[in-house]
């Protein structure tokens, strides 16, 4: 991993980590490292997303836009409590919590051993 990945990826996590103190939010891609730099716009029509690639998440799932992940669930749960509309999510319920805690515990996942 480069240094500009990891550095992103670690953005990453602490992102996450203000999130579960209930100190941040979640924009989506709009504030996430990792999608900064690797995330690709697609037609809304395309239901067999390619993109992001280089992201480690991708090299992990072997799928783009954060597929297979705990984030697809916590968006999921994120849209069902506040609506589509809202431009953001906090972990403000005790299911919001357990999910970023999951998605927190797999972005440290993806880190170099030498980084854990």
């Amino acid at each position: 991993m480069n240094n500009e990945t990891l550095s992103a990826l670690k953005g990453a996590i602490e992102k996450w980590e203000r999130i579960l103190k209930g100190e941040g939010i979640d924009e989506g891609t709009n504030n996430c490292p990792l999608c900064e730099l690797f995330f690709e716009e697609v037609h809304p029509d395309v239901t067999d997303y390619e993109g992001c690639y280089g992201c480690p998440v991708r090299s992990r799932t072997k799928r783009g836009g954060c597929q297979g992940t705990p984030y697809s669930i916590w968006a999921s749960e994120a849209f069902a409590r506040h609506g589509r509309l809202r431009k953001y999510w906090t972990a403000d319920t005790p299911e919001l919590r357990a999910l970023a805690l999951e998605e927190l515990n797999f972005l440290k996942s993806l880190l170099p051993e030498c980084e854990q």
